[in-house]
């Protein structure tokens, strides 16, 4: 196949093979690094790419059940409902429509930090990407609604099963300096840390290993509505295809990015199919677990665009800017823009957001 285009944008060199897809390596100057088409491309089918009577080893996909996309009209009626219904709380979780607030977070890995708010330190000059100043500077967003921003990142310690764990200590030393007490969070952005040896299953093949993590983010959740007893609504998430050479010792590399959804997936669906250990709804029982949902899907197969809805994660967009080269997993400016761009678009336009979002919530009888 001959070579019909050839485009450079910024440090990355785009390839286009006839009506191929495309293989992206780097042009940068001085750069150590580079993307392979190893790297560029997995060969795995996103899940939101697998339709009825298609499956991923087996297994169906699609983001909710009967491989759909759409979250079902009960769930969503649910999640509708309870957002109407958040109002401002002040420190004390009590409704306050003066002084209250309602309060979103990032918890999880290194990318919900980068994607929320960027790091604590080291912050590249390209602030305005990140969610939190996105949405700060939407005339639009309801005054009352307030991002904290929680920086904690890997950490061998981490176990958000746990509702004693070290994370939620330092995570709440870092809201309380923004003023925002446990009380006050009612929503969530949730990707766990990945659990270490000595904390996981064992087994890490698909799918006995993607069902066992669902159930380890089943004990997370009702850690969570532990450590923050008005936590209403959690989005949840997985990450992107990292760039990793195949076969690098120690990284974090595909499938297991591009299986973990798959968790995800059979999370909510246990929720959906009314698991008590994940109930929400009070005339149901005992509340032990925030209304979960699908937030935005990054993972894709390299640059190739997803079917589903034309996006894709390049190269270029897996750079970490404390290492300036790359380390071919963390999102860089373009990763960010791409990542914080679906998140901010997701909180401005999914029904189970928009009441609280734009503050359209009525006040607690």
């Amino acid at each position: 196949m001959s070579l019909k285009t050839q485009l450079c944008w910024k440090r990355t060199c785009v390839f286009l093979l006839g009506a191929a897809a495309a293989l992206l390596i780097s042009c940068s100057s001085g750069a150590t690094s580079s993307c392979t088409p190893e790297q560029s491309f997995t060969g795995l089918p996103p899940i939101t790419d697998l339709g009825p009577g298609q499956t991923y080893m087996g297994e169906a996909g699609g983001l909710y059940p009967n491989s759909s996309n759409d979250m079902p009209a009960d769930h969503r009626a649910a999640g509708e409902a309870i957002a109407r219904g958040m109002v401002p709380l002040n420190i004390d979780g009590a409704y306050d429509p003066t002084n209250g607030r309602i309060v979103a977070v990032n918890i999880g890995i290194s990318l919900t930090v980068l994607v929320w708010s960027g790091w604590i330190l080291g912050e590249p000059n390209y602030t305005e990407q990140y969610l939190v100043n996105r949405i700060n500077s939407d005339p639009a967003k309801n005054p009352k609604l307030q991002l904290g921003k929680i920086f904690n990142t890997a950490d061998v310690r981490w176990d958000t099963r746990d509702p004693g764990n070290p994370y939620y200590w330092t995570a709440n030393q870092m809201l309380a300096k923004q003023e925002i007490t446990p009380a006050q969070v009612q929503i969530a952005w949730f990707y766990p840390f990945p659990l270490i040896k000595g904390q996981n299953g064992g087994d890490y093949s698909f799918p006995a290993h993607q069902r066992w993590t669902a159930g380890a983010w089943k004990e997370s959740l009702r850690a969570l509505k532990q450590v923050y007893p008005n936590l209403k609504m959690v989005y949840l998430g997985t990450k992107h295809h990292t760039y990793y050479p195949p076969n690098t010792p120690g990284a974090v590399q595909d499938p297991s990015q591009h299986d973990v959804a798959w968790s995800v997936k059979w999370l909510i669906e246990d929720q959906i199919n009314g698991e008590p250990g994940l109930n929400y709804d009070p005339s149901k029982g005992s509340v032990v677990a925030p209304w979960i949902a699908w937030g935005p899907y990054f993972w894709s197969d390299g640059p190739t665009p997803r079917a589903y809805d034309g996006f894709h994660f390049d190269c270029g967009d897996v750079s970490n800017f404390l290492a300036r080269d790359g380390d071919f997993t963390h999102p860089g400016k373009f990763g960010i823009e791409k990542e914080a761009g679906l998140l901010f678009d997701f909180f401005r336009t999914d029904s189970t957001a928009t009441p609280w979002y734009y503050g359209s919530g009525s006040a607690r009888s």
